[in-house]
């Protein structure tokens, strides 16, 4: 066998191994819901938090793998999420403008939704945020639902009850104001959260977002008051979410 035929032969079974891999890395079955954290989608990040904007053709490419690998999109105040197989939830936090101008394109390109969590006190606050209008525009798309991110984006844990209870009525008040709809989901701000914290959180809201330092998956036994969410940095390609998710499990 000569040398050049050697070659070709590794070289074609390296490429039947590649084929292999993909065709896994597609098909398996995750233990439970990726919940996904976004916050802004732009080129040029317009605050020094780099890591928070993900491109628009990196969103593009993630959705693009998520469908390639056999996942269906769902809203975060929809509990059914966390029933079914292959299901991928899709957040944003803080209500940034470009959630309206390059995240929504997208979405509607791909027949994928997500969920926008606002921070009431920064509706027209400056032209990086949405509008009220910018608000109503994404929920009337049908592909976006609205959430909250708290009325002024305090970390609820250092807050007194009294102050906890007023960030978050306040902004589901807001909000349904503004959506003339209810409002059923939140995240917290930072992620953080504890037992006083998710106990006013859930008597105005029926789910509650966090996000760990680790990969989590929502299992069916989640706690509403703490729903577990995966981070999505800049920097990210749709093939490196798939293997993310791949990699993660479900925390309950």
């Amino acid at each position: 066998m000569t040398k050049r035929r050697l070659a070709i032969i590794i070289a074609f079974a390296a490429l039947l191994l590649l084929i292999a891999a993909g065709l896994f890395i597609l098909r398996w079955t995750p233990y439970g819901t990726p919940v996904l954290a976004y916050h802004a989608v732009e080129d040029v990040p317009f605050t020094e938090s780099e890591h928070l904007f993900v491109t628009p053709g990196e969103l593009e490419d993630q959705i693009i793998w998520l469908k390639r690998a056999g996942y269906s999109f769902a809203f975060a105040d929809d509990p059914a999420a966390f029933t079914k197989e292959k299901q991928v939830v899709i957040t944003f936090d803080d209500g940034y403008r470009d959630n309206l101008t390059e995240a929504l394109p997208i979405l509607q390109k791909h027949g994928a939704c997500a969920t926008v969590f606002v921070v009431t006190k920064n509706v027209g606050k400056n032209e990086n945020f949405l509008t009220e209008e910018d608000v109503k525009a994404l929920k009337d798309s049908g592909l976006v639902h609205i959430g909250s991110h708290t009325d002024g984006h305090y970390l609820l844990t250092g807050l007194s009850d009294e102050d906890k209870e007023k960030q978050l009525s306040l902004s589901k008040k807001r909000l349904e104001e503004m959506t003339g709809e209810p409002v059923t989901a939140m995240s917290y701000p930072g992620g953080y959260t504890d037992d006083m914290t998710r106990r006013i959180a859930l008597s105005h809201y029926d789910l509650c977002y966090t996000y760990p330092d680790t990969n989590w998956l929502v299992g069916k036994n989640y706690d509403p008051g703490a729903v577990n969410r995966i981070t999505v940095s800049r920097g990210t390609s749709g093939l490196k979410l798939i293997l993310m998710l791949k990699k993660a499990r479900p925390l309950s």
